[in-house]
């Protein structure tokens, strides 16, 4: 949640994006809890279905990764759409 939020206030802020006028920043924060449910499932289902500590973290890890290359690819698409 805080790293959706987050990143959507960074990116307004560098200027990557803009809110449309419609929507405010407490219209935002529920979004990010929301989002905040699928990243925190995926390393529930991850400690569940995995016994070795050390899968686990490779796990976490790749959850992560993913959360960072759909952030990014975000930016990109809402850099497109903002042009």
């Amino acid at each position: 949640m805080v790293g959706i939020f987050g990143g959507a206030r960074l990116c307004a802020r560098l200027g990557l994006g803009t809110l449309p006028e419609s929507v405010a920043w407490r219209d935002v924060l529920p979004v990010a809890v929301l989002g905040a449910i699928g990243y925190t499932v995926s390393l529930l289902v991850t400690r569940l279905a995995l016994d070795d500590a050390q899968a686990q973290g490779r796990a976490a890890a790749a959850v992560l990764a993913a959360s960072v290359v759909a952030s990014l690819a975000a930016l990109v698409l809402l850099r497109r759409r903002s042009r």
